[in-house]
């Protein structure tokens, strides 16, 4: 079976610590890996970190998908910080690839909340998400809104997403003949069986005999113009007898 391939997005936020994008990013990897994905990823001397903050950052990465359009079967937006969600944005619009994608935050240690080591991938990620909607994006979100990725409940919704990505790809080269088959065509030019026939004229003269008694049982509907003002209803700046007319339902 062909691997499931994966575009990676590694959100960076400049005034965020940049540890966390090269420690981030080799911990996504190694839990693609570990998982039997294959990824696609900028290198770390392609953009800063191998992350994507700049304009310049999104050309790159939408580039470097847009030429590995064929074996990518789905896109991971990864926020080891908070991620510049414009960047993001552009990535996929720019790369055209009309896959899944999924969107993961992570975490942060509420004993190490200092400016040295707080993410903020929380604020992140709704910011991001807002980004994708507003661009008529499709994403999915992981089961909790920040998870560990070395984690088992992360690593069942990559599977979870891995699967969803296979059944697109093999609906994507999925064909509707134009024609129908020989057998479908010889199917409707043959001629309805007696018995089969017999049963739709009577349920068509049961149909016609249901409405005939309908009509003759619902009361017909005259207009009476210009008499009075509708009956039980008062006219808007009217007096009664201001010409307006009214329903007469006879039997």
């Amino acid at each position: 079976m062909t691997p499931t391939t994966l575009g990676v997005i590694v959100g960076n936020r400049g005034f965020f610590p940049k540890h966390l994008c090269v420690s981030g990013r080799a911990t996504i990897l190694k839990v693609l890996e570990s998982e039997g994905l294959r990824a696609i990823a900028l290198d770390l001397d392609a953009t800063p970190y191998g992350s994507v903050e700049s304009l310049a950052d999104a050309h790159k990465l939408a580039d470097l998908f847009k030429a590995n359009r064929d074996v990518i079967d789905g896109v991971l937006v990864t926020l080891p910080n908070f991620g510049d969600e414009r960047a993001i944005a552009n990535v996929l619009r720019w790369a055209g690839l009309n896959v899944p994608v999924l969107v993961h935050a992570f975490p942060d240690d509420p004993t190490q909340m200092t400016l040295a080591n707080r993410r903020d991938s929380f604020c992140g990620k709704m910011s991001a998400c807002n980004n994708l909607r507003q661009y008529g994006l499709p994403f999915t979100l992981t089961r909790g809104h920040t998870m560990d990725p070395e984690g088992e409940a992360f690593r069942a919704d990559l599977r979870q997403f891995a699967a969803t990505c296979r059944v697109t790809r093999g609906l994507r080269h999925a064909r509707r003949p134009s024609t129908p088959c020989a057998t479908a065509r010889s199917c409707w030019n043959k001629p309805a069986s007696p018995s089969r026939r017999s049963t739709y004229l009577k349920f068509s003269a049961g149909r016609r005999a249901c409405r005939r008694a309908t009509r003759a049982t619902r009361p017909s509907m005259t207009r009476c113009w210009p008499t009075c003002r509708p009956a039980g209803r008062r006219t808007r700046g009217r007096r009664s007898g201001s010409g307006r007319g009214r329903l007469i339902f006879q039997m």
